[in-house]
């Protein structure tokens, strides 16, 4: 095991993948064969009165979801930016005989 990974949970199904991973995956779905891409997440938040136990009484409570996962085009490069081109390349047309 890298000594960057912790121990995973019983029923986890393989090695969790990175952020950068997805971006590659979306890439190749949206089948994308130029530009810089970093992943886009989206988040929804929701509050309201939450008790961690019935002994004790509810508290103003905040908790955030990721709704859904994208693309954004990335002006600048970071350690999480893919490039399409390297990622999925363009399938140059065969020469027929």
């Amino acid at each position: 095991m890298d000594n960057n990974q912790l121990p995973l949970p019983p029923m986890t199904v393989g090695q969790p993948i990175s952020l950068r991973e997805i971006t590659e995956l979306l890439i190749k779905h949206y089948d994308l064969h130029e530009g810089n891409y970093d992943l886009l997440l989206e988040f929804q938040m929701g509050v309201g009165m939450a008790s961690q136990n019935l002994e004790q009484p509810p508290s103003p409570t905040a908790m955030i979801g990721i709704s859904r996962l994208g693309l954004i085009q990335a002006p600048v490069n970071s350690p999480s930016t893919a490039d399409a081109s390297i990622v999925n390349p363009a399938k140059k047309p065969s020469k027929k005989k």
